[in-house]
This record gives C-alpha cells, structure tokens and sequence, in this order.
C-alpha cells in the first residue's frame, strides 16, 4: 500500500533466475499519472495522463506473447499506455555470473494515492538449462 497523496518509490526485487521473466503488474487505484520504471533495464510502463479510480485496478501482463492491459471490468486499456512505454519488452534482468541474485530497481511515482493504492509486482523465476 502507499497510503500518501502521491508516491515516488523505489524498490529493490532480488530475482534469482537465469533467464529473463516477464512479470504480471497490479495497479490499484487511486491513483493518476503512474509511471513504472525498471532502472536496471531503462523500460518503463507510463501512464501519464490516467487516472485509476479508487475500487478500479489495471491488470499488466508483460509475459511473452500475452502483452496487455485490461482493468477491473476486462477491458483493453492498452491505449492509456504512453507510447514511449515498454510494454513489449518490460521483464526483470537475470542474474550474471557469480551473483545469487539480480538487483531490479523498481521505480513507482504516481499522483492522487491513498491508503487504498496498491502495485504489485508477480513473477516466475525462470532457468536456462541445457
């Protein structure tokens, strides 16, 4: 939860795979002008100009060949992306040589949150095997 008027966050996801995942994200409401932001990687998901209503949510689903985002009702609000966003490419770095994990700094800012505001980040850690 964010439980400010607005939010500018970063956070660090420790993920342990070796090959790149594409996470599903959770935006709940309210909230106005979201941009998600994976400084490791430079991608950024940017809602400017949307306002997410309080009950409302945005679901993204980044994971290959799915590539949407629909709200609490099932529609495709894919448009309400900037178009400068990264939505075919958006996943978590994997981790390199002799590390135990892969650091992906997650940026969130947003206007006009509440205590009710949620973005949850899920994903699968994912392996290359031979």
């Amino acid at each position: 939860g964010v439980g400010a008027s607005s939010i500018d966050q970063s956070i660090v996801v420790a993920y342990p795979g070796t090959w790149m995942t594409y996470p599903h994200i959770r935006i709940t409401g309210p909230i106005t002008d979201c941009v998600i932001t994976n400084e490791t990687t430079g991608e950024k998901l940017d809602f400017d100009g949307v306002t997410i209503a309080s009950g409302d949510y945005y679901d993204i689903d980044t994971r290959y060949g799915y590539k949407s985002v629909v709200d609490a009702a099932g529609e495709n609000k894919i448009a309400d992306l900037a178009a400068d966003s990264d939505l075919a490419t958006f996943h978590l770095a994997p981790r390199r040589g002799g590390e135990a994990v892969r650091e992906n700094a997650i940026r969130v800012q947003g206007k006009s949150s509440t205590a009710a505001t949620r973005i949850d980040l899920v994903f699968f850690a994912r392996y290359l095997g031979i």
